[in-house]
This record gives structure tokens, C-alpha cells and sequence, in this order.
């Protein structure tokens, strides 16, 4: 019996040294910040059968994938730990959060409340438990702004915190090189962080695509991790956050450890000095630096002892070339958790991520507006879509203008952390970062005059009256709706120093568009618009050139930048009711038969963009005109280059006549009434996009750059694209509803949401509509659209349309449906 039971001892002991030896070597890998290649020593633990091993293991697992930022996997490896007696109350917290980061807010609350009981002393546990029913109230159908995952930049690995430079972004990725090329960090078991660049595939428009990321070269990048990085407004020097290796002991291992400092790059003349931040440590981190626009205040992100716990943001500012001691932002905006990527964003609202604060789950995006020398108001947590419940952290905004990027490793991105575009849905025009704001309240300041203005024919010159005026603020995004007078005229009062933008409009013209800004140094209280608003009337046979619709060489696609344009297009036809012809025109290059067949797909495939838009498909024809009509000597066999070519293959417009029909639902929305103010995003999308692009007249006394020209105008430059609003699809013709199944033949009056069109059916049962409830369909007999709701009210519809959105229909607008027929929203 004495030698069964020791036969049977030596046998558990032969079987449970592996065990422990998988232990042991997984908690040497922890313990050397190896966690990644931890995990699978703690994997082959767990499947042992002794409890308190598997408890080990689980928690450690849980540890290792909460530290490479695995949340899901986080999640599991905590919900088993917690299966076991008697581990620790943390695991209950790290559950928590782990959950919270999957969105499961419910669950979340009851780990915080169960780390609350068996942790009393720890407020957070209370705390996080109220946090995790925070999001369940929050209205994702009120988002300002819709976003786009940036494909072109993003990878299978870490993308993350893009800055501008020079005609692009500067951004952080480990994609580097293979893993089987070793510099490999056994944290994550991936690259390093380095710096890559990478440009706008249409000039100046950062919401576009972008060309291949390259590497920032040796001058931005070192041998251990890069990035994030800021540039100060003078474009002289960037501040890199950086890791540095020291070699310390902990335990018996000699160890090295990575501590994060911030180096200073800065260009003098044709050298290139770096040197590190005077405020780096070897005993604490400091990290994520971003400068007031002068460059004499920072504020950084550091784990120095005395702050709140985890990461905390301080500030320092500079004189005679030294930095101040560093400065806690204090308790309204760092808390217990990691508060970092700080971004400044006009020297007066202060941007940053938390995972302490109230919100989704994870890093949150949070701001705080400046009420005094570096005091800080109440922190307001950004929105759905810009907040997950995943980490979302590094925004930045374009100069001047109410856009930006973001970063975040929520489900369906290319990597563990991808790069986001975003764009105001409600504010299309630039933020003025040069106008003095109130610190107090926020608003922007000038002083008030009335400014007076005529609208007149383009061709007599003669006054124009009973147009339609609207005059944007720019600073407070209100319009005001105005009618000009008999002689033409019209007035508003505007604050000196603020944009507007003002456009005219009449049945039979052409709008016109002009920017304008006075001095807040004018002592006048009556001003004079710098020029008339001119009129052009729409006459059958006048012909418009539009700018820049250009084709690759043999191709018919309709590349970005001419969507761009096409876009002004389609805005024309819904501001006027006209028919046209869409002609297209190539080079001389191959035979005359294959240019007639080019051009004509080249026509037919701009006319489907503008049908897709929302434009009726008997309103527009395309026709192909080959090499019959060159515009310069580039003829058969003559050399040319290619711009002189490419100069050839243009695409002409030709009023063929109007369009009753449309007249009587194109034109001004007749929601608005003269003496109205009204918020800008009641507009379509598009409404003043093209405004954006003329000339700033009180700058330059010249005519504004126009979108079209006609056949007798002087030919004007245009001006490099700017990103543009996404274009409003509003149909201008009634629509009969569909026979098939689904569709709507009640006698409806109401406002619903327009979510897709297309020239076939789709099944009302097909995935493509699985968030949809209430979907009807509509057919004119061409164009079949789908459309959801039937609101009282328009405000109720933008909710809804915002809603759509949201759910992943980007396309979505308001329609309103009248007697089966759908007619634009603002009729």
C-alpha cells in the first residue's frame, strides 16, 4: 500500500513539473515585460487539472492579453479567472474594464460592483460601476460628424496618431519590417514604432485617398520606437515621444527597461539638431507633447510620482530657454487612469484621451475649453462616432477646418490600431483659428456693422430683383436669408473680422458666390460688399466647360478628382431646371472609330455619377464627340505633350432646353423665408460647397474663380481642390413607388430617409438592409430607391437620417414622401 501511495506521489510530481515549469517561464516573460511571449507558457499551464494553477494561469493570461490590448481575449481569460475561489478583487476590475471595452455594459457594472464589495477601500470600483451605465443614455443619432477608416494609409499592424506635414500626414506604424528580420519588442511581439509619410492623392484634400506610406527617414526615426510626434506652427521643430533602453536589475534578472522621453528635432538651415526635452526622466516617462502655436507651452503626458494615478497631463512653459517645473492640469482632467495624447487645438480647447473619465469603454476622446491661464473647464466626452466603446485616442485637426483624424482598434479595421478620417456633418466651412475667442464663453468675438451689396445680371449689368441672398458666419455657422430689393440691393449685419460666405440665387441664373472679411480695425459701421453678386442667365444652347474633369490616358472610370467636379454639376442641375447634354471629348491618339467609342463610355460614365447623385436620368444625355473638336494643334501625328493631351480629353456641357417639372421642385429650398436664421446643416451638403472655392474678394479685388464658364467667358484658374462636403443626393423629381414587394402606395405626407438607389432591385430581405425596419421601396422606371420612415417633421427626419448613418448607411438624406412619390426634402 506504502508503495502504492508513493508511486502515486512520484507520478503527480513527474506530471506537475512541466506544469510549474510552464508557469515559471511564463511569469519570467511577464515579469521582463515579454507578454506576448508569455502567453503560450501560461496557455499549456491552464491545461493542467490543479485549480490553483489554472487560476494563476488565467489571471496572467487575462494580464497579458490586457497589456497588448486584446480586449476580447482580455475579456475571456478574466471571465474564467473569476471562476476560481479566492483570487485577486483586481481581476474583478480588470473584468470591468474588459468588458466595458466590448461594449457590454451590463456585465461591465456587475464586475465593478463585485470588485466594489470584495475592495471597499477602492472608489473605483463604485465609480467605474456608474461609468458603465453611462453610455446606455448616450444619442448616437445627434453625431456632428461622420468618419471613414483611411484604407490607403492603414495596414495589418498599429497605425496611429497622425500629425499634418508639409502636404500630408506624419503617422506612427509598426509595420516595418518582417518579423523574420528580427528588432523585434516582446511586449506586443511586433516592429517598433517608427514614423511614416504619406500624401493626399488629390492635392490638399485630406479626405481623399492617400499615396504608399514611406518611412520618415533616419533624421524622425531610431532603433526603438518613434512617435508620436508634434510639429510646432513654424514648421522648425518636432517633438518625438521616444523610448530609451536602461539596463536595471529586478530580481535576479538584469532587465532592460523602455522609459518614454521626448527628443526635439529641429531644421537650422541646412543641419538637423536633436536633443532631448530638458524635462525627460529615467525614472518616469514623459511623453505625447503638444504646444500652445507660439511654442513657449507644452503639455505632456507623464507617470511622474505625485499625480492622480497612471498617465497624468501637466504643462510647462519656457523663458530664457529653460522649462518650468511641470505643472499637474489637476483633477478636472486627469484621474486614476491613463490620461494622454493631448492635443491643443487653437491655444484654447484641449483635446486628449482617459480611460477615467465617463464614457464608452477603453481610451475615450474628451475636451476641455480654456477659462483662464491654463485652467481648464468641465471635461465634455466626444460623441459616437468618434468615441467607441474600443480605444480611440491621437485626433488631430486639419488647419482651419472642422476635420481631422483620430485612432482606434475598434472591430473593422486592417490592424490593431487604424487611422480615421473625420468631417463635420454640420459645419462645412473652415474654423477661423486667427479670430480672438472668449476664453469664458467660448464665442468668438468682432465688432458689429452692416454690410450692403447689390445682385445684378452678369451680361447688362442691370439690378436683379427678388433674389434669394443667403450670407453664412462662418463663426457661429448661422445663415441669414435675405431678398434683394428693386435696385438690386441688400443688407446685413455682420461682425468685423468673422468670414462670410454669400450667395445669390434666381430661377433662369446661374448662382454666384462671394467671401468676404473686414477688418476688426475698420471703424465703419456701413460697409460695402467688395464687388456686386453677378447673375448669369441660363439660355438653351449656352455651353459650360467643367474645370478639371479629366481622364487617364485609354480610360473611362471617373477618377476622384472629377467626382469633385462632378459634383458642381449635379448642384447646378438641382439648382436650375434645365436638360443637358454631357459631351466628352479625347485626344487625338488612336483611331478616330476607337476615340468616338472612348468617349462616349467617358460620357456615359460621368452621366451614371450624375444619375447616382439623384439627378433624373431624362434630364441628362451623354454623347461622345472622339477627336471630332480639339482645343489646341495636338492632331493626328503631331508630337504633343502630355498635359497638352490630356487638355483634349475634357467633358463640355450644353443646356438643351428646361425642364418644367424640375422647375417646379428645383431651385431655393421655400423652407427658408426672407428674414430667417437658420443653421447651416438644414442645408443639403452641397448648398454652398462651390462658395467655398471662389476667391477671397476682400483680399483680392479680382472676380471670384467660378466652377463653370461659358463659351464666351475668359477662361479662369482654378483653384487647387479643397475637401469637399459629401454630396447631397436630394432627388429633384418626383418619384413613383414601386410595384414590387414592400413599396409604399399609401397616400403618405411625410419626411423619410432616402438610403440607397440603384438600377436593379434589391430583395427588401437582403443583408444589405438587416438594421433597417420599416424599408419601402420606390421605382420611377429606371432608378429603384429605398427609403425608411415617415417622420412629421424634418428635424424628426435628420435624426433619423444621422441615425442611418450611424448604422453604416453614409449616404443616407432626408426625402419627403407625398402620394407614393418622393420629392426633395426642402420642398
Amino acid at each position: 500500500m506504502k508503495r502504492a501511495n508513493m508511486a502515486l506521489i512520484l507520478l503527480a510530481l513527474v506530471i506537475g513539473i512541466p506544469v510549474y515549469g510552464q508557469l515559471r517561464r511564463g511569469d519570467r516573460d511577464f515579469n521582463l515585460y515579454r507578454f506576448s511571449q508569455a502567453i503560450p507558457s501560461y496557455e499549456k499551464a491552464f491545461r493542467t487539472s490543479n485549480k490553483q494553477i489554472q487560476a494563476k494561469a488565467a489571471e496572467r493570461l487575462g494580464d497579458c492579453y490586457r497589456l497588448i490590448n486584446e480586449a476580447q481575449q482580455a475579456r475571456s481569460w478574466y471571465s474564467k479567472a473569476a471562476e476560481f475561489e479566492d483570487i485577486p478583487p483586481i481581476v474583478y476590475f480588470h473584468l470591468g474594464q474588459a468588458l466595458r471595452t466590448c461594449g457590454e455594459y451590463e456585465k461591465a457594472k456587475e464586475a465593478f460592483n463585485e470588485f466594489a464589495k470584495r475592495n471597499p477601500a477602492d472608489s473605483r470600483g463604485s465609480l467605474f460601476a456608474g461609468y458603465s451605465m453611462q453610455p446606455l443614455i448616450f444619442d448616437p443619432t445627434l453625431s456632428e460628424y461622420e468618419i471613414k477608416n483611411m484604407q490607403s494609409v492603414n495596414s495589418g499592424w498599429s497605425d496611429f496618431s497622425p500629425i499634418t506635414h508639409k502636404d500630408g500626414i506624419l503617422f506612427v506604424s509598426d509595420r516595418g519590417k518582417s518579423l523574420s528580420q528580427g528588432g523585434i519588442f516582446k511586449w506586443t511581439n511586433y516592429n517598433y514604432l517608427n514614423l511614416y509619410y504619406s500624401e493626399p492623392s488629390v492635392h490638399k484634400d485630406l479626405w481623399s485617398d492617400f499615396s504608399a506610406p514611406k518611412p520618415a527617414g533616419d533624421k524622425l526615426n531610431q532603433p526603438h520606437h518613434d512617435g508620436p510626434a508634434f510639429i510646432v506652427s513654424d514648421n522648425s521643430r518636432i517633438y518625438i515621444t521616444r523610448t530609451t533602453t536602461n539596463r536595471v536589475k529586478k530580481g535576479k534578472e538584469t532587465i532592460a527597461t523602455r522609459k518614454l522621453k521626448i527628443y526635439i528635432v529641429e531644421t537650422l538651415g541646412s543641419k538637423t539638431v536633436q536633443e532631448p526635452f530638458q524635462l525627460n526622466s529615467d525614472d518616469y516617462s514623459v511623453a505625447h507633447a503638444t504646444l500652445t502655436t507660439d511654442g513657449k507651452t507644452i503639455i505632456f503626458s507623464s507617470d511622474k510620482p505625485g499625480g492622480f494615478g497612471g498617465m497624468d497631463l501637466y504643462y510647462s512653459k519656457q523663458s530664457g530657454g529653460k522649462w518650468s517645473s511641470p505643472i499637474n492640469l489637476g483633477p478636472t482632467i486627469n484621474t486614476t487612469e491613463n490620461d494622454v495624447f493631448p492635443y491643443l487645438l487653437n491655444d484654447t480647447i484641449l483635446y486628449f484621451s482617459s480611460a477615467g473619465h465617463p464614457g464608452y469603454g477603453g481610451l475615450d476622446l474628451y475636451r476641455s475649453k480654456l477659462i483662464k491661464d491654463f485652467v481648464w473647464g468641465e471635461v465634455e466626452g466626444l460623441k459616437f462616432p468618434l468615441n467607441s466603446s474600443y480605444d480611440d485616442f491621437g485626433i488631430m485637426f486639419n488647419k482651419g477646418q472642422p476635420s481631422g483624424f483620430f485612432s482606434s482598434n475598434r472591430p473593422g479595421g486592417y490592424g490593431k490600431d487604424d487611422i480615421y478620417a473625420f468631417r463635420s456633418r454640420k459645419l462645412p466651412f473652415p474654423l477661423e483659428a486667427s479670430l480672438k475667442i472668449d476664453s469664458k464663453t467660448g464665442l468668438r468675438v468682432g465688432k458689429e456693422a452692416m454690410m450692403n451689396g447689390f445682385v445684378k445680371d452678369k451680361q447688362t449689368l442691370k439690378p436683379i430683383e427678388g433674389s434669394k441672398v443667403f450670407v453664412v458666419n462662418t463663426g457661429t455657422n448661422k445663415v441669414n436669408v435675405l431678398e434683394s430689393g428693386p435696385d438690386g440691393s441688400y443688407k446685413t449685419p455682420i461682425q468685423k473680422g468673422v468670414l462670410y460666405i454669400v450667395k445669390a440665387m434666381k430661377d433662369g441664373y446661374l448662382h454666384d458666390c462671394l467671401k468676404v472679411r473686414f477688418s476688426e480695425d475698420d471703424p465703419s459701421t456701413s460697409l460695402s460688399a467688395p464687388r456686386d453678386l453677378l447673375l448669369d442667365k441660363i439660355e438653351v444652347d449656352k455651353v459650360f466647360v467643367l474645370e478639371n474633369i479629366y481622364y487617364d490616358f485609354d480610360k473611362w472610370f471617373i477618377r476622384p478628382d472629377a467626382a469633385i467636379e462632378l459634383n458642381k454639376l449635379v448642384q447646378l442641375m438641382r439648382d436650375n431646371p434645365i436638360r443637358v447634354e454631357l459631351g466628352s471629348h479625347t485626344d487625338s491618339r488612336g483611331s478616330d472609330e476607337y476615340n468616338i467609342r472612348l468617349s462616349q463610355r467617358r460620357a456615359e460614365a460621368a452621366v451614371e455619377y450624375i444619375i447616382s447623385q439623384g439627378i433624373a436620368p431624362n434630364r441628362i444625355i451623354a454623347k461622345g464627340y472622339g477627336e471630332t473638336k480639339l482645343t489646341n494643334r495636338c492632331s493626328n501625328g503631331v508630337p504633343c505633350t502630355p498635359e497638352e493631351h490630356q487638355a483634349n480629353r475634357r467633358t463640355v456641357v450644353t443646356v438643351l432646353n428646361f425642364d418644367q417639372q424640375a422647375k417646379d421642385l428645383a431651385k431655393t429650398p421655400k423652407i427658408f423665408n426672407v428674414g430667417d436664421e437658420v443653421d447651416i446643416y438644414l442645408f443639403a451638403p452641397g448648398f454652398f460647397s462651390d462658395c467655398l472655392e471662389v476667391a477671397n474678394d476682400v483680399e483680392q479685388s479680382q472676380t471670384p474663380k467660378v466652377d463653370f464658364k461659358t463659351s464666351d467667358a475668359t477662361p479662369q484658374t482654378q483653384p487647387a481642390n479643397t475637401p469637399q462636403q459629401p454630396a447631397d443626393v436630394s432627388q429633384p423629381e418626383a418619384l413613383q413607388a414601386s410595384p414590387n414587394a414592400g413599396a409604399s402606395t399609401a397616400s403618405e405626407a411625410c419626411f423619410g430617409v432616402q438610403l440607397a438607389a440603384a438600377r436593379r432591385t434589391i430583395d427588401l430581405n437582403d443583408p444589405l438592409w438587416r438594421n433597417v425596419v420599416g424599408l419601402k421601396s420606390y421605382f420611377d422606371g429606371t432608378i429603384y430607391r429605398y427609403v425608411v420612415g415617415c417622420e412629421e417633421t424634418m428635424n424628426a427626419a435628420i435624426l433619423l437620417r444621422n441615425s442611418m448613418q450611424a448604422k453604416g448607411y453614409k449616404e443616407a438624406f432626408v426625402v419627403k414622401v407625398s402620394d407614393g412619390k418622393i420629392i426633395p426634402a426642402n420642398q
